[in-house]
């Protein structure tokens, strides 16, 4: 079983770190090429998507952590899987603030046709997209490839 919680594990950290390398490197870059109406409403549709895969990665990623856990001592778990953890909180947090007050932000924002109030969100999105992108690089730094 512990094949199985790992390739989940990895999977999912996967799909959101590499998720927001793409949303922070390039999407956000060349969006900035678009119209302002063209780049809210196609900002506002990737962002949904985005968080929609990354809720399934979260759920991923806390299933197969405590699974993982489960199936490991209690004496042998490694300290840097409670870094993780603690991170895993953060990071968990941050994602909860995109998905449940920032993204109804922004949508109401483009229904409304507010396109000041849109680019502020997308500007706070970006910022605890940054941070999440950093606090997912310094979990994946906590893994002891060898």
């Amino acid at each position: 079983m512990r094949g199985l919680w790992m390739l989940i594990h990895l999977v999912a950290a996967i799909v959101w770190i590499g998720g927001m390398v793409f949303a922070v490197g390039c999407l956000r870059p060349a969006a900035a090429v678009l119209a302002p109406a063209d780049r809210l409403a196609m900002m506002s549709r990737v962002i949904t998507r985005f968080l929609d895969f990354v809720a399934i990665a979260v759920i991923g990623l806390w299933a197969s952590g405590l699974g993982l856990f489960a199936d490991t001592p209690f004496e042998l778990v490694p300290v840097t899987w409670w870094v993780m953890v603690a991170i895993a909180v953060a990071m968990t947090a941050v994602f909860l603030v995109l998905r449940l007050r920032l993204l109804p932000a922004l949508h109401r924002a483009r229904e409304a046709k507010d396109a000041a109030a849109a680019a502020a969100v997308l500007g706070r999105m970006h910022r605890l997209v940054v941070a999440n992108l950093v606090l997912g690089l310094l979990t994946a730094a906590q893994i002891k490839l060898f």
